[in-house]
């Protein structure tokens, strides 16, 4: 018997505001060929939070600006699979996985108390932001931004 024990990981992902609506739409999440590896490190079953700024090459502004949030929870449900390149969105990222939304709302999510609850610098966020795709994050983070309530925080 091969049994394998399975610990759910927990993930930030960067979407560009105007990919948000397909991804979300379609069910489907895509990297370009350089993060390939880290969506092969994904699991059927790990919690995905996608994270929205305006755009990548004005992410200063989009950060400090209001312009980025938190768009629900989510839940992998496919293993990494290549896609036909049939439109834009999927030429530039054709690494894809399935998931299904767990969990609804739309969070504006100021660079600051990101970088709190995730525990790395502010700078260093904004690199990691702009130059990666998705980030292995722990659950208590991913906890404390489910539950982040902007009324309570503004």
């Amino acid at each position: 018997i091969n049994i394998r024990l399975y610990k759910m990981k927990y993930w930030i992902c960067l979407v560009k505001s105007e990919y948000i609506g397909p991804c979300i739409n379609e069910e489907r999440w895509g990297v370009h060929s350089g993060f390939k590896p880290v969506l092969e490190a994904t699991e059927i079953g790990d919690k995905i939070i996608f994270y929205s700024v305006a755009n990548r090459t004005n992410s200063d502004r989009a950060f400090h600006h209001g312009y980025s949030f938190i768009v629900g929870v989510f839940e992998i449900t496919s293993k990494i699979y290549n896609t036909p390149q049939s439109s834009k969105w999927v030429k530039e990222y054709p690494y894809r996985v399935n998931h299904k939304r767990v969990g609804s709302f739309n969070k504006k999510i100021d660079l600051g108390y990101l970088s709190y609850v995730l525990g790395i610098a502010e700078r260093d966020l904004r690199a990691r932001l702009v130059g990666e795709d998705m980030i292995e994050i722990n659950n208590e983070s991913f906890e404390k931004l489910c539950n982040y309530d902007v009324q309570k925080n503004s």
